[in-house]
């Protein structure tokens, strides 16, 4: 939370003691729980290892192989452990409501909840009482339960939410590699060889 207000003290001429900024954990030494470990929870589970933080994963697909040096949990244990739990699982019916009301409450005191993935994973307004009640410490979403956030939704007046649009992915570097994507698998299908990203096979088995 101190990107919130922290860049602006030296432009008001505030020079303030950081006592009021010692008070939160630092990612070394925490314990880190990733719900889902796909391709982007994967790749945030190695940014945190630089950290030095302890890394919890919660995905039914995987196996304690596939993670280490990261420890395999169940979803509860996850979320009774962790004082930073970040969401990337993807939105399934089965993932629908997967961190609800019941999960929330049982994330330690003072802890901090992130999602990244869908809207619709999440309990917000579970998230809005437990800030409310000083249970948990903040929160941060680039994903809503809808989109554009309503004037009268308690996301824009509960505190220590930060909030941002999901565009983590927009650079120049996505654009050109989602098109040196496509253009290498229109070459591939010409070609006769087999794709690399095909998510329906059985429509080019029938092509051919």
């Amino acid at each position: 939370m101190r990107c919130i207000f922290a860049p602006s003290l030296p432009r008001s001429g505030s020079v303030p003691s950081a006592a009021p900024f010692a008070v939160r954990s630092e990612l070394e030494g925490s314990t880190v729980g990733i719900v889902g470990y796909g391709a982007i929870g994967s790749r945030v589970a190695r940014i945190l290892r630089g950290f030095g933080a302890h890394v919890l994963v919660a995905d039914p697909f995987v196996r304690p192989d596939d993670v280490s040096p990261a420890e395999v949990t169940d979803l509860a244990d996850l979320m009774r452990r962790s004082t930073f739990v970040t969401v990337h699982a993807r939105a399934t019916p089965q993932t629908e409501g997967l961190i609800s009301r019941q999960m929330i409450d049982l994330m330690p005191a003072g802890g901090v909840l992130v999602n990244c993935a869908r809207g619709s994973l999440v309990d917000y307004d579970a998230v809005c009482d437990a800030l409310d009640a000083g249970r948990l410490f903040g929160a941060a979403f680039d994903v809503f339960p809808v989109e554009p956030i309503p004037a009268n939704s308690r996301l824009l007046t509960t505190p220590n939410i930060v909030m941002t649009p999901h565009l983590a992915g927009a650079s120049k570097q996505t654009a050109f590699n989602a098109a040196s994507i496509v253009a290498s698998e229109v070459a591939r299908f010409l070609q006769g060889q087999p794709l690399a990203h095909c998510a329906n096979p059985d429509v080019i088995a029938r092509l051919h």
